[in-house]
Parts: C-alpha cells; structure tokens; sequence
C-alpha cells in the first residue's frame, strides 16, 4: 500500500466513525461534538450505533474492542480484513468439508447423475399419481398410509429408500446433494456471529445479494461456494472488478443462460475446420 492510500484510508476511517457517531442517538451526538477526534469517543450509545451500522450487531466483545482501540482505529481496522487471520472462526470453518471443495470436486461428491435424477422424478410423478388415484377411489376416506404421504417426514424417509433400492448410484454418492447447501447456511451464520472483521461479513452479503443467483437451478448450488469466494476477494475492491468478476463466474452465467448464447451465425464445423488447419 502507498504512503498517499494510507493515508487516505485512515482519513475515510476517521470521516466515517465521525459520521457515524453523529448520526446516531441525540445523547451521543451531545457527547462527541465535531472538534473531538473520534478516537476518544467512549459513549456506548455511539458505539452501538456504530457497531449496529458495520456489524451484524453488537456484542460485548465489539464494544470493548472500541473502547480500547476508539472507533476510527477500529473502523480502519474493519477496511483492512485481509490484514489479519481470525483463527477462532477459521476453526470453526476448518471443520465443515465442503467449504474448501471446488465446484468440480462438489459435483462428483454430491450430485445426482442428471440421468438418474429424471428416473428418480419418473418414479415420484407415478408415485404421486397413484395416490390421487387411490383417492378418488376411496372417496372421502382417506387412503394409504403414513409412509404414503411425500410431504411426511415418513413418506420422504420411505421413498429415500425405496430409491436407494432402485438406483444403486445413490449408494456410491458422498452424501446428500442438500448437504452442500445446509453447509453454506451454516458457514454464513458462523461467520455473522464470530468474525472478528465483521464489516467484510456484512459487505459480502450484501452484494451476494445484489448480484444474486438461485441455488436451486441446476447445478448452481454446486457453484454458489466458488461464487462467494469470487465476491469475498472483490467485496472492499473497484465495482468494476466485482461487476466483472460476477459476470464471468460459472454461476452467474449459468443463472443467466448466457452458457447457452451464441453467435446466430457460428458454425462449429467451420471452427473444427479452422482449428484442424492450424494443427
């Protein structure tokens, strides 16, 4: 970083701990006039509101971190996450595996070949069938079992393993698809209440949002973990680079369908033949 950033850094720092204080509670406001630098500001009314601004919400940790460092030097902190290593939460992430697979090692794991996944949906689409069948037939009693009911924690428990016994693929998988997404929910959530650099946190999900995609469509969810480490590593960056960033990601571009544009004049087999003649 260069002499003139730095200091550019620390003066945003100190412009948005001021702004903050100010803006926060009436009785804040009174205790940390303009002339008083905000490094000395300890009101706990400021302090919250700050920490309720850049955070997820403050704790008594994060308020007696202020207190010792002042808010400007704990905001200029916040902007430097990649300056320092939260090893309590890198533990705590260490222990969920799926966090540090790529997409590529995520699918082979977790995925349900795509072929067995249309018997699979053959199969339930006659199952559901039978049942409407069974009870119209039954009238206004009711017809089947428990076990017959999909919604039911019964039912969803007796088709895995009716499916387990029909598509012996099942078997040989790593674990259930839904866990990938159940891991990154847990991830999030660790991270809103332990990271020590929360500002980061609270960046990275907000423009996961705001550059969202859907983790259901396909295999984006096998994608969404590479995707936000793409916005992780662009979050305190140039816009022009997370824009960017997110538009070339796997997982962006398969929401979009632009995998599937293409030039209305491109021929492959002109490409094929231009590509065997420079061989």
């Amino acid at each position: 970083m260069t002499r003139g950033a730095s200091r550019s850094r620390k003066a945003l720092a100190v412009a948005v701990a001021l702004q903050l204080a100010l803006s926060g509670p009436v009785s804040a406001a009174q205790s940390a006039p303009a002339l008083v630098p905000p490094a000395v500001v300890s009101d706990d009314a400021a302090i919250i509101h700050v920490l309720n601004r850049l955070t997820f919400g403050a704790s008594a940790r994060d308020i007696d971190e202020v207190k010792k460092t002042g808010l400007a030097a704990w905001i200029d902190a916040q902007l430097a996450p990649a300056a320092a290593t939260d090893k309590a939460l890198a533990e705590k992430l260490a222990a969920i595996e799926t966090l540090s697979m790529s997409t590529a090692e995520l699918r082979e794991k977790y995925e349900i070949p795509p072929n067995v996944r249309q018997e699979m949906q053959k199969v339930r689409a006659e199952r559901e069938s039978a049942m409407e069948k069974a009870k119209e037939e039954a009238g206004a009693k009711d017809a089947g079992t428990p076990e017959d009911d999909l919604d039911s924690p019964m039912g969803r428990r007796s088709e895995r393993e009716e499916m387990m016994k029909r598509f012996p693929e099942l078997a040989r998988m790593g674990g259930r698809p839904q866990q990938v997404i159940f891991d990154l929910q847990a991830a999030k959530i660790l991270r809103a209440v332990y990271a020590e650099r929360q500002l980061e946190e609270v960046m990275v999900d907000f423009w996961f949002n705001h550059f969202n995609v859907f983790a259901r469509k396909g295999p984006i969810e096998y994608m969404v973990g590479e995707y936000e480490r793409t916005i992780r590593a662009n979050a305190f960056g140039k816009f022009e680079d997370l824009l960017v960033a997110t538009a070339k990601s796997p997982a962006m571009l398969f929401y979009l369908d632009n995998w599937q544009s293409t030039d209305p004049k491109f021929d492959p087999r002109a490409l094929r033949a231009q590509q065997r003649g420079r061989n």
